[in-house]
């Protein structure tokens, strides 16, 4: 399962002046769904994807995979 380095996620958002409406505009993703993800609830690739897009990041600078949760 994905999920993000949340604070990693944050810092990323908020340095490049984003609130997280703003990035679930860029992204087309729910302001609630920018939220879980940055509380470091599982995502989808899709979404993982999109936040990386919109950020310019790379997946290993925000997110990472681990086996076994859910």
């Amino acid at each position: 399962m994905i999920f993000a380095r949340g604070s990693e996620l944050r810092k990323t958002r908020l340095c490049q002046g984003l609130t997280l409406r703003g990035l679930g505009e860029l992204t087309g993703l729910t302001e609630r769904t920018v939220l879980r993800v940055e509380q470091g609830k599982a995502v989808r690739p899709s979404t993982a994807q999109k936040l990386c897009s919109a950020l310019s990041c790379d997946f290993d600078a925000l997110f990472e995979i681990r086996e076994g949760e859910g």
